[in-house]
């Protein structure tokens, strides 16, 4: 079992513009639509240029850190390792190089070639914040976001600092619908640091074998769950937004789930 502690959560998906928003509702216990939009805006701390090259999906994730970021204070920019778990990458950017290549002269855009690579919104966050530190970005399909957790927190025991985790998935074009069925884009953040007893929560996390996995008793948030790889850390989510102390389940690979104790902290 490794553990770490949660400084600070980030969250964009659809209807749901920050952690705040998603908070709040959760809490509430109110009806929630997964068939919302997700209302996304090109990152100010990037200069125009590199601004103009992001996709929605790229968006997202620079929403999401900054989201994340923006509540754990104002050096986040220095030194700040980060893991990047996604479970395709960017469909969109993906579906419009195969339609180029079955047409005659397979114009391929330069910009598109340069954002198909997996960790291309690591480098866009680290241009916009210009952060040097390492970052590990991650594709384990379905599991991607408990294979990232893995990876950040056992960053976070070896190294005895702070590390970003953010888990993505963005909706699949039609195209490449029949293989990757996904209609909603998600993305959360978590800010984990080694203070293990200070922040909103405690994570001790560990794999077990197969089991009984936790699902969300909201409708509409069970169907954002398991519409998409990254939403997949929802049980997660609510636990830390109600503060509850409990053993959450969430699968992983190869019928295995991650066992994740959540401990509440002083502030949530």
């Amino acid at each position: 079992m490794i553990s770490a502690g949660i400084a600070s959560v980030g969250l964009v998906g659809p209807g749901l513009d920050n952690w705040d928003a998603a908070k709040g509702l959760i809490r509430s216990g109110e009806a929630y639509d997964p068939g919302q939009t997700v209302s996304l805006g090109a990152s100010a701390l990037l200069p125009p240029n590199e601004r103009r090259r992001t996709t929605a999906l790229i968006q997202m994730v620079l929403q999401c850190c900054d989201d994340t970021l923006r509540l754990s204070g104002p050096d986040h920019s220095l030194d700040l390792p980060g893991v990047f778990a996604c479970s395709c990458g960017d469909l969109d950017v993906v579906d419009r190089i195969l339609v180029a290549l079955t047409q005659p002269d397979k114009p391929v855009s330069p910009t598109l070639f340069h954002n198909s690579v997996h960790n291309a919104p690591a480098g866009y966050l680290s241009i916009a914040t210009s952060n040097r530190a390492p970052s590990t970005s991650i594709s384990a399909h379905d599991g991607s976001f408990v294979a990232g957790l893995l990876e950040a927190v056992s960053q976070v025991r070896e190294s005895n600092n702070r590390v970003l985790l953010v888990a993505y998935d963005g909706a699949t074009p039609t195209n490449l619908q029949p293989f990757r069925p996904r209609t909603t884009s998600f993305a959360v953040g978590l800010l984990l640091t080694p203070e293990q007893a200070s922040g909103i929560a405690r994570l001790d996390v560990d794999l077990a074998e197969e089991g009984p996995i936790d699902r969300m008793a909201q409708a509409g948030f069970e169907t954002l769950r398991a519409g998409n790889p990254a939403a997949r850390s929802l049980p997660l989510l609510e636990r830390i937004a109600t503060g509850t102390d409990a053993e959450v389940h969430i699968p992983y690979l190869d019928g295995r789930r991650a066992r994740i104790r959540v401990i509440a902290g002083e502030s949530r």
